[in-house]
């Protein structure tokens, strides 16, 4: 897990960086390098087997703050990009704040998840184009 924290903070410093330069196709490959990363964790973590183990429930919250809190750094990182749908992530998430208001110097830190956030349910960001 502290490997997934590492990659936000790395991954912020290369957004920052990039934004600074007005290299903004830079950010956008740091961010899907995360989420890249995020779907290693959830495979190697696989929180559907721990969730079918009775016996690994602090194991598995774990696992799933880490997955939510690491979409909710992601949403900030592409809302210049994406807002309508970093928005609905955001919302989804059951973030109080609006995230147009959100410093992302300030916020992107690992852990700014509330506990005990109510999540909602929302249709496909991008449905599939038949």
């Amino acid at each position: 897990d502290g490997e997934l924290k590492s990659t936000v903070e790395k991954t912020f410093k290369q957004v920052e960086i990039s934004m600074n330069e007005l290299s903004f196709h830079k950010a956008l490959i740091a961010v899907w390098e995360l989420i890249g990363a995020l779907n290693k964790y959830i495979d190697r973590t696989a929180p559907f087997s721990l969730a079918r183990s009775g016996e690994k429930k602090e194991r598995l919250r774990e696992v799933i703050y880490n997955i939510l809190d690491t979409i909710r750094v992601i949403a900030l990182f592409v809302f210049p990009f994406m807002p309508n749908a970093a928005e609905k992530i955001w919302d989804a998430l059951g973030m109080k704040e609006i995230l147009v208001n959100q410093n992302l110097t300030q916020t992107y830190h690992w852990g700014g998840l509330p506990e005990g956030a109510v999540l909602k349910r929302i249709p496909p960001l991008f449905p599939r184009i038949e």
